[in-house]
C-alpha cells in the first residue's frame, strides 16, 4: 500500500505556515521497470512556418530566421492509451548518461496516471520506472519535475486528486536512490480541493517543482495555492526528503514556474497579480528569502495588457554563472479586438541581483492561448555545454524552440514542429552527460489526440 498521509497542511486561519511532521517510513512501488509499448512508430512532422504577420516580420530585430545546422528528432511519442492524452513536463539526466522524462497519461478509462520514463541509450528507447496512481483506478496524478540531489537520487514532483468522495488534493514528492529501479512517497501535503496534472492551467493547487543544491538540500515548490487567496509555498528537506520544512511562503505570488540552484543562491521565477513577472531570491540555503526581481512590460499609454498579461514562467543556469528568466507579454490597444503576443528574455547578474530585458519579440498575434487561458510563452529555459541558451515553448499552435549564441543579444529558430493544427507545446529542457539536448511536451495530432513527445538534437 501507498503511504496516505506524510505531511499535513496547516489549516490555521492564516495559511502561511506548512506542518513539518516528521514522515512514516514510506513504501516502496514494484521495482521492474516495464518496456513500454508505444502507439505506433515515431512521426516526423515538416515543421511549418511561424504564422508570424507580415507587419510583424520587420519588427524581429532581434530574432534572426537562419536555422542551425543540428536537425532534431523525435525520440517518443507516447500515449498510455490510444487516442488519449499524454504530456512530458519535465526532463532529468543522471550522471551515468541516463535521461529520465516525467508527466502524466490518461488510461482508456479516463484516470491520469503520473509517469516516468527512462532511457539508458540516449532517447533510443524508453522504460516507464514508475506509473503512479495515488488511488487504485479513478483518480488524477500528475508529475510536473524532475530533478536529482547532490547524491544522485531522483526525485519527480507533483499533484494528485484522489476522488474517494472528498476530492482531497495532494501536493506529492516522490524519490528513486537507485535511478529509477524503486521508488518512495516522500512528502504528501493534503489540500481539500482539488488537483490539475496540466503546468499551462493555473488549478487550485499546483504545478509543482523540484531541485537539488550541490549542499544536499532538496527543494520543492508548490506554484499555486489558492485558498483565500494565491500563493505559492517552497520546502525544503536537508536529509534527502526525510523531513521537509516551509523556507518561503509568498503571498503576493499567483504562481511559481521554476526553481532554479546557482552557486549564487536558490532562485524561483514566476508571476504575480498585477500583471507582474517576479523573481525571488535565497542566499543563504533557503533559510530567508527576497524579491530580486519584478518586472512589467512596457506598454504605451494607448496599450493595454490583454489575458494574463505578462509574467516570467522559466529559468535557467549560465555557465557564465549568470541567470536567464523567460515569460511573455499579451499586448493591444486599449478598446481593441487584437493583441500580440511577445517572448520575453531576462537576464540576471551580478549574483542574481541586477536583472534587464535582454530580448522581446513577437511571435503571434490573437493565437497564443492554449488551456486555461495561458498565453504563448517561453516553458523551458536551458543552454548546451557550450554556452548557447535554448527557449522552448507554444507560439502560434506550434512547439517552438529558439537558439541565442551570444547570451541572448539575438536569437534563431531552432526547431518549430507541430502534428496538426491543433497546437504543440515544447514544455521542459534536459542534456545528458553526452551533450545531447532534449525537448518534453506534447503535440495534437490531427483527430485533437494529446502525444507525449521527447525530441532530441546531437551535440555540436
Amino acid at each position: 500500500m501507498k503511504t496516505k498521509t506524510i505531511d499535513s497542511m496547516n489549516r490555521a486561519e492564516n495559511r502561511k505556515v506548512l506542518d513539518c511532521a516528521s514522515p512514516p517510513a514510506p513504501s516502496n512501488w514494484p521495482p521492474s521497470p516495464q518496456k513500454r509499448q508505444r502507439t505506433g512508430p515515431v512521426q516526423e512532422a515538416v515543421a511549418p512556418t511561424l504564422f508570424l504577420p507580415l507587419a510583424l516580420v520587420g519588427a524581429l530585430s532581434l530574432f534572426t530566421h537562419s536555422t542551425f545546422a543540428q536537425t532534431w528528432q523525435t525520440v517518443d511519442d507516447f500515449q498510455y492509451a490510444v487516442g488519449s492524452r499524454a504530456v512530458a513536463n519535465g526532463l532529468a539526466a543522471d550522471a551515468q548518461g541516463n535521461i529520465y522524462a516525467a508527466g502524466w497519461g490518461q488510461d482508456s478509462s479516463q484516470a491520469f496516471h503520473g509517469l516516468v520514463m527512462r532511457s539508458g541509450d540516449q532517447g533510443a528507447n524508453w522504460a516507464t520506472v514508475l506509473d503512479f496512481n495515488y488511488l487504485p483506478s479513478f483518480d488524477t496524478s500528475a508529475f510536473t519535475a524532475l530533478a536529482f540531489d547532490s547524491a544522485q537520487n531522483l526525485y519527480a514532483a507533483g499533484v494528485a486528486e484522489d476522488q474517494n468522495g472528498t476530492n482531497n488534493s495532494h501536493w506529492l514528492v516522490v524519490k528513486s536512490p537507485d535511478y529509477g529501479t524503486t521508488w518512495a512517497t516522500v512528502m504528501d501535503v493534503n489540500f481539500p480541493s482539488y488537483a490539475d496534472p496540466q503546468p499551462i492551467i493555473t488549478p487550485v493547487i499546483g504545478p509543482a517543482y523540484i531541485a537539488g543544491d550541490s549542499s544536499g538540500n532538496v527543494f520543492a515548490v508548490l506554484g499555486n495555492i489558492q485558498d483565500r487567496g494565491n500563493y505559492w509555498v517552497v520546502r525544503r528537506s536537508t536529509d534527502a526528503g526525510a523531513h521537509w520544512t516551509t523556507v518561503d511562503t509568498y503571498t503576493n505570488g499567483q504562481v511559481a514556474r521554476a526553481i532554479v540552484c546557482a552557486p549564487s543562491g536558490i532562485f524561483v521565477a514566476g508571476y504575480r497579480n498585477g500583471p507582474w513577472g517576479v523573481v525571488r531570491k535565497s542566499a543563504d540555503g533557503g533559510l530567508t528569502w527576497k524579491t530580486v526581481d519584478v518586472y512589467n512590460y512596457p506598454i504605451a499609454k494607448t496599450q493595454s495588457f490583454y489575458g494574463w498579461g505578462d509574467g516570467l514562467t522559466s529559468m535557467c543556469l549560465h555557465p557564465s554563472g549568470d541567470l536567464y528568466a523567460g515569460g511573455w507579454a499579451t499586448v493591444g490597444r486599449k478598446n481593441g479586438r487584437s493583441s500580440t503576443n511577445y517572448w520575453v528574455v531576462r537576464k540576471g547578474s551580478n549574483g542574481g541581483t541586477s536583472w534587464q530585458t535582454v530580448a522581446s519579440f513577437p511571435v503571434s498575434i490573437n493565437s497564443g492561448y492554449v488551456g486555461g487561458g495561458v498565453p504563448a510563452t517561453i516553458t523551458a529555459l536551458g543552454t548546451d555545454r557550450v554556452g548557447n541558451l535554448f527557449a522552448g515553448g507554444y507560439a502560434a499552435n506550434s512547439w517552438l524552440v529558439l537558439q541565442s549564441a551570444n547570451q541572448g543579444a539575438a536569437w534563431s529558430t531552432a526547431d518549430n514542429f507541430q502534428y496538426s493544427s491543433l497546437g504543440a507545446a515544447a514544455e521542459s529542457f534536459g542534456r545528458d552527460s553526452a551533450g545531447n539536448l532534449y525537448f518534453g511536451g506534447y503535440a495534437n495530432d490531427a483527430a485533437g489526440a494529446m502525444h507525449w513527445i521527447v525530441r532530441k538534437r546531437a551535440p555540436q
